[in-house]
């Protein structure tokens, strides 16, 4: 898989593991060497502790979680434990809000060394990156979310550690431009990707990467998509500016002090790292992107009319 110029080889022994993997990103395949390597096991497979090469009291999220869901396929009404994996073909035994609490949405995060775990109820995962491998084991009667989860916590960490950032923004290329528009749920980012005309191209309306790469700015598009499923394409662009959307009933750009692009910047970046020098470097990266990228924010309605103030700015450039 290759998601910012960053391949990622994915293994298991399951066969329902690759053919969800080849049937949900498949415009992100790839047959370039691997950066980075993973496998993909289930917890009936083998000891979760054991498997990770970690104590088996730092896993104790996952394996208590995984009990309560066990339990819960237990009660009357329930499923079998043996109707296999949701892969999105079969319906949960849960409603969708009692499905979120039991896995919870945020990993739990510790560092051994040059090793990262992390572990919500659904998985635990570890990633060695100076080794270049990874592994995950997934609990019992999964839900396929739980591979897209791991796989945005593995690319964040990629990300961060091939110079880049895994955002919350959509991204979308006009021309030749990349642009992105971060921010946390609410602040627009699907509404301006489903507001794109005849001259725009959605990348992503939920998260994008950008990476600056021998002193070229770039913004690639994910398969991690929020409600937009077609914006999915293996794309990347020049990255020409940045706008922080604002809901308003005018329309207008302003610019962004560098030290308010910063917050707003870090705010959207998907990241759980918990060591001191790997937040250093995060730092550093969101610090280079704001020197070298145009930040504004984009004041706008819930129609098309904002991109002529973005169209305005790329004449002005023109004429520069």
């Amino acid at each position: 898989m290759d998601i910012g110029d960053m391949c990622v080889l994915i293994a298991s022994p399951h066969p329902q593991v690759i053919a969800h993997i080849q049937d949900r990103y498949h415009d992100f395949l790839s047959e370039e060497a691997p950066d980075f390597e993973i496998e993909m096991a289930f917890a009936e497979d083998a000891d979760p502790a054991e498997y990770l090469d970690v104590p088996h009291e730092m896993l104790s999220d996952f394996i208590e979680r995984s009990r309560a869901v066990e339990k819960r396929l237990e009660e009357p009404g329930a499923p079998s434990s043996s109707a296999v994996y949701w892969w999105g073909r079969q319906p949960s035994p849960f409603g969708e809000s009692e499905a979120d609490a039991l896995a919870g949405s945020k990993p739990k995060v510790a560092h051994l060394g040059h090793k990262i775990l992390f572990q919500r109820s659904d998985f635990a995962g570890c990633m060695d990156i100076q080794a270049g491998q990874g592994r995950n084991i997934f609990g019992k009667n999964m839900l396929p979310f739980a591979v897209e989860s791991f796989l945005r916590i593995c690319y964040s960490f990629l990300a961060v550690e091939h110079g880049g950032l895994l955002l919350h923004s959509a991204g979308v290329l006009r021309g030749d431009n990349g642009y992105i528009f971060p921010g946390q749920s609410g602040t627009g980012k699907s509404t301006i990707a489903s507001l794109v005309t005849k001259h725009e191209r959605v990348l992503s309306d939920e998260m994008v990467v950008v990476r600056i790469r021998d002193g070229q700015q770039l913004v690639y598009s994910t398969p991690f998509y929020g409600t937009n499923e077609s914006a999915e394409q293996n794309i990347r662009a020049d990255l020409k500016a940045a706008f922080l959307p604002i809901k308003d009933d005018e329309v207008y750009l302003k610019e962004t002090r560098p030290a308010q692009a910063l917050s707003k910047l870090l705010a959207s970046v998907l990241f759980f790292g918990q060591e001191v020098a790997l937040n250093q470097h995060l730092m550093d990266i969101s610090a280079g992107v704001v020197a070298q990228v145009p930040f504004y924010e984009i004041h706008f309605r819930r129609d098309d009319s904002f991109w002529a103030c973005i169209a305005e700015r790329e004449r002005m450039e023109v004429v520069k």
